[in-house]
């Protein structure tokens, strides 16, 4: 039985592809930090956040990543921080719980 992978190796080892610059991470982490510094930034997301919990109480941390435009973790990376810092406190559970914002704290 012959073994093509070995051939196969040798082939791409000694190829570049035609279609992909030489120094890919330089323009992929160049594109990566226009497209985030282009959004919105950190406060002004963290604001969103707590703007969205007064006009809805119960929202969802799946609504509100959808609604600052970052995917879930980031959302729950700040409400972690939104929590230690007593800005806002969470009762009960995801399902039937709700957000409540600390008074005097109001940003």
């Amino acid at each position: 039985m012959i073994d093509l992978k070995d051939d196969l190796k040798t082939d791409l080892e000694n190829e570049q592809p035609r279609h992909v610059p030489k120094d890919v991470t330089k323009d992929v982490t160049k594109d990566v930090t226009k497209d985030v510094t282009k959004d919105v930034t950190k406060d002004e997301r963290v604001l969103r956040i707590i703007e969205e919990i007064k006009a809805d109480s119960r929202i969802t941390v799946d609504n509100l990543a959808e609604k600052s435009n970052v995917n879930r973790r980031t959302v729950l990376r700040d409400l972690e921080k939104l929590q230690e810092e007593c800005v806002i406190k969470r009762f009960g559970g995801r399902k039937n719980g709700h957000w409540w914002i600390v008074k005097g704290k109001e940003i």
